[in-house]
């Protein structure tokens, strides 16, 4: 999860670190063709990498969706923005 803006770096960065990983970028300008749960089903059950932004996961329905999988790790790019557990992306 990371800020819109440098979503496409971390793509980058994960092609550069391990070309064979598959990403999965979850954005509004940039999302695959698939429909959100067969392109979030797709990442969790093969291990690949999703890549969303901090807006995203709060959209009411699409940040439910995203919610719900089952993750083996979760990191947070500028992840000072949910220090603060009465913000709106902290809950």
């Amino acid at each position: 999860v990371c800020p819109a803006t440098v979503m496409r770096q971390w793509v980058k960065e994960f092609h550069a670190w391990w070309p064979p990983l598959r990403i999965t970028l979850l954005h509004s300008s940039g999302s695959r063709g698939d429909s959100l749960p067969s392109a979030l089903r797709t990442a969790t059950t093969k291990g690949h990498v999703i890549v969303t932004s901090y807006g995203h996961l709060q959209h009411p329905e699409i940040g439910r969706k995203i919610l719900q999988g089952d993750y083996a790790a979760v990191i947070l790019d500028e992840g000072h923005k949910i220090r603060n557990p009465l913000t709106d992306i902290s809950i």
